[in-house]
């Protein structure tokens, strides 16, 4: 029965590092896959783009210069005409190609009415490629060292937890053979 116990418990502490260590490498590979790829993460902070775009989620941009290849229906990311250093994503509605250039007119999904503005074609970042919803909050937690030494510490823990008991486990089993 004590058997049974044991290699019950030695399991469960297998499947949950293993759990751990699978969620570690899938969300690096979320984060590091779109890089690869030369896509920037970026986290959704208002609720514009609902459902589309969840509040707190990670929308992947790809980033693009070419402005032809934008079409209606796109998300882009561009930057803010009022203010340079904030980025907004939104839906391209209408192309409009008239004596000032090429421009977009963009709405948010949750939106009732366009942007006021048209969005030029030099303020174009990008297109939004794929999103995650919550995975933001996640990202943004990253960004600082102690999340993420916290982040890597706990599963790294966990292993070092379970390495700790197996050798315990077998000091204990090799003093009872060495008694008998």
């Amino acid at each position: 029965m004590r058997n049974v116990a044991r290699i019950t418990l030695r399991l469960a502490g297998w499947l949950v590092s293993l759990a751990l260590l699978t969620a570690v490498m899938g969300l690096m590979a979320l984060m590091v896959g779109p890089r690869l790829l030369g896509w920037r993460g970026v986290i959704v902070l208002s609720g514009s783009m609902e459902p589309a775009l969840k509040v707190g989620g990670l929308a992947f941009v790809e980033p693009t210069t070419d402005a032809e290849s934008v079409q209606v229906g796109d998300i882009i990311a561009f930057r803010s005409l009022k203010n340079p250093n904030q980025r907004i994503s939104h839906r391209v509605i209408e192309i409009v190609n008239d004596a000032d250039g090429l421009g977009f007119r963009t709405k948010g999904d949750n939106s009732e009415l366009p942007d006021q503005q048209l969005v030029p074609a030099d303020n174009l970042l990008g297109k939004v490629r794929f999103h995650l919803p919550y995975l933001g909050y996640a990202a943004d937690k990253l960004r600082h060292r102690e999340s993420f030494y916290l982040f890597l510490g706990i599963p790294a823990g966990l292993l070092v937890i379970n390495e700790i008991f197996n050798i315990w486990h077998r000091l204990r089993r090799g003093r009872k053979e060495t008694a008998t």
